[in-house]
């Protein structure tokens, strides 16, 4: 990821999709069919390449800041087999003051095979918490109504804090 950090465009705005490709190796496999936490794997490699696509690193982390995925909600459709080529889409999907949403779909060829939710926050090691609009300059603020999955993925969460 730090390699590719240096050969991304980072001027993309944060509202285009970015799509990452992974080929599925024997270490992603778990009894021949891809493993569940491979998944998390490939859509939290496919956050990071989203990120630097739209940022610089070097000035990101100059100002102090990290992103981290706060929670992920992962649907299997379909499982993937040795040596599929994996084609993830990431792309933003909603917005707050706080949080940031990505989804990710997973394809082989065009069938999907897996859809992920993930709740994205930012931290600055002097201030705290930062805004979607510190990690995404220009991203403004999110118009329209708040997307059923992601209302129900705070329900989700919400429920979970009362644990």
């Amino acid at each position: 990821m730090l390699i590719l950090s240096f050969f991304s465009k980072n001027d993309r705005s944060p509202l285009l999709a970015v799509e990452s490709n992974f080929l599925i190796t024997p270490f992603d496999l778990d009894f021949a069919a891809t493993a569940s936490s491979s998944y998390g794997e490939f859509s939290m490699l496919s956050r990071w390449h989203h990120f630097f696509e739209k940022r610089s690193l070097y000035e990101f982390y100059r100002e102090g800041n990290v992103a981290f995925g706060h929670s992920e909600l992962i649907r299997f459709r379909r499982a993937t087999k040795l040596f599929d080529q994996l084609r993830v889409v990431t792309q933003i999907v909603y917005w707050n003051e706080k949080t940031i949403y990505l989804q990710h779909k997973m394809y082989v060829k065009d069938e999907l095979k897996s859809i992920a939710i993930c709740r994205l926050v930012g931290w600055n090691k002097i201030n705290g918490k930062v805004s979607p609009q510190d990690i995404f300059p220009g991203i403004g603020v999110f118009e329209g109504p708040i997307p059923e999955v992601v209302a129900q993925m705070n329900k989700m969460n919400e429920a979970i804090d009362q644990l």
